[in-house]
This record gives structure tokens, sequence and C-alpha cells, in this order.
């Protein structure tokens, strides 16, 4: 079972490793260690912040993406045509792991990772309050763009529900997603030299 939406407690151990770590590297004495011993023990703390901080980069990285919606776009001459499939998108293979993921994303005391904060909810607030004034324009201007540079952008307007499109951080999307005459769905993953299809992607 998947714990994400939570405070990343790993945190606290890779910075206790690192500066164990720390110590035994430049102050052996304070230890009562011998170098030789004082070096392994260091090179072992490290090696467990590494691996510490890994678990804790996972759960910041996937609370970030929560709320940050991804940005799929595509030029007309991109889309797949198919004589026999209608070309949906992207998508990804639902598994039980994404829907633990979203049940996870509707309890109450995890909504502070899910929804954006307050100053999203000023940002919004404010390019509307701000668009008609002559200097304040600006601000609402770029408060309003979607750039990589604004921490406050807006999302993008998706259809449905917005945390199905978070979930997949860590699975590799599987393509395009078509519909064929009878309604069924089908998710093409293309691969360096095959192809793999999936049912009800």
């Amino acid at each position: 079972m998947e714990a994400l939406l939570r405070p990343p407690v790993e945190l606290w151990s890779t910075c206790t490793a690192f500066a164990a770590g720390t110590l035994a590297w430049l102050a052996p004495w304070a230890l009562m260690m011998p170098p030789g011993i004082a070096m392994a023990t260091s090179l072992t703390f490290f090696g467990f912040g590494l691996w510490r901080g890994r678990q804790a980069w996972r759960v910041l990285r996937y609370q970030h993406h929560m709320k940050r919606l991804p940005d799929y776009q595509v030029r007309a001459n991109q889309i797949p045509v198919s004589r026999h499939k209608l070309f949906l998108g992207k998508g990804f293979r639902w598994t039980q792991q994404h829907t633990q993921r979203l049940r996870d994303t509707l309890k109450p005391e995890v909504q502070r990772y899910v929804q954006p904060g307050t100053l999203y909810q000023w940002a919004r607030q404010k390019e509307v309050a701000w668009e008609s004034m002559p200097v304040l324009s600006l601000l609402a201007k770029a408060l309003r763009s979607r750039s990589r540079w604004n921490p406050l952008a807006p999302l993008p307007a998706v259809g449905g529900k917005p945390a199905c499109t978070r979930l997949n951080r860590k699975s590799s999307p599987c393509g395009w997603i078509w519909v064929n005459g009878s309604g069924t769905r089908w998710c093409w993953a293309p691969r360096a030299s095959v192809r793999h299809a999936w049912r009800n992607c």
C-alpha cells in the first residue's frame, strides 16, 4: 500500500544520516573511532542518506505534480489518423495502484497536498480584479501566463476529474488511446522494436 500524500518523514533520517556521516568523516575522534573505521562508517551513512533522500524525493515529486497538471499539446499534423479508430490523446494503463491513489485523494486530511494553496487562489482572484486597472493589468497578465517561471500559473482547463491525470508519475505513459467503432478503448504503447496493446486503458 502506497502512502504518498503525507509529510516526507524520510527527510529527517536523510539529514541525520548526512550529519552523522560528516561527523565521522571530519571528526572521527568525537566518535572514538580509528580513521579506517570512521571512513567506512561515514560512507555507510552517506549511502543510507542517499537511499532515504531518494525516497523523500519520490514523495515530494508526487505531491508537487498533484498540484500542477500536465500540459499536453499536439499540432494538427501530429495527430495519428486511422480509418478504423478515433484518436483521443495520450493515456496510461490503469491499474489497482492508480485506483488506490485516486481513493487517497478523496480523504479530507490530504486536501492540502491535492488542492492548490492560498497563494494560487489569491492569484486567480487578482488576475480578474486587476485586469481593468492601468498599471496592475500587466501584473494580472503575468499571473495569467502559463510560463514555467510563473509559480502561480493557472492550471490547464482539462475535462473530467483532474486528479486522474496526476496519478501516473511513476509508470511510463503508454502512448495513444484509441476508440474503435464499438466504443472499446485501446491503448497503444510504442517501444523500440515492438508495439504492445492493452484493452480498456
